[in-house]
């Protein structure tokens, strides 16, 4: 989707792009059962895919890999395209590799906002075992006060060590996003 809006030109574009970042301003309360409903069509409730799915869809990663790949010059593509590379191709071939920071930096941030969600897996899972460590916390606050810092310090580790390997990668693709 950040391809097409960002590259393809096509009728109601920029009509098609507002509508889809109005999407980011409202709250997941609204969202959520439309959400219900197509996961339960999917027969994907109690699935952690219930979880996944959406987030690959989700509006801001599209406005954030829309902003950088307006950045890739129409040069290297006019050119994909002279050596006969189809639209597909030029998608595969030329902007996924060059939106490599970018990309990478939309994953960090969607594995950071599915670590933490409380909503979604309370509505979405049935199953205690596959919620995420964000809702267990909430119940060990009630225990002990150290071991409840433990568990919060033992659950920032996977985001931290995640962020650690490719907090560059972030960086980088967070820059070349405000300057493009």
């Amino acid at each position: 989707a950040a391809f097409a809006f960002a590259k393809l030109r096509f009728r109601l574009r920029e009509t098609l792009f507002y509508a889809y970042l109005f999407v980011m301003l409202l709250p997941y309360q609204l969202m959520g059962v439309g959400q219900y409903m197509a996961m339960y069509s999917l027969k994907l409730l109690d699935n952690p895919l219930a979880l996944i799915l959406p987030e690959i869809f989700a509006p801001f990663s599209v406005f954030f890999l829309r902003q950088y790949m307006l950045a890739i010059p129409d040069g290297v593509l006019e050119a994909a395209s002279l050596d006969g590379a189809s639209t597909l191709q030029q998608y595969a071939r030329v902007a996924l590799p060059m939106s490599r920071p970018a990309l990478v930096a939309c994953g960090l941030l969607a594995a950071a906002k599915c670590w933490n969600m409380i909503e979604q897996p309370v509505l979405l899972l049935e199953t205690l075992g596959k919620y995420p460590l964000s809702l267990y916390l909430h119940a060990m606050m009630g225990g002990r006060a150290p071991v409840f810092y433990a568990s919060c310090v033992l659950a920032l580790l996977p985001m931290a060590l995640l962020f650690l390997l490719y907090g560059d990668d972030l960086m980088e693709g967070i820059a070349q996003t405000e300057e493009g």
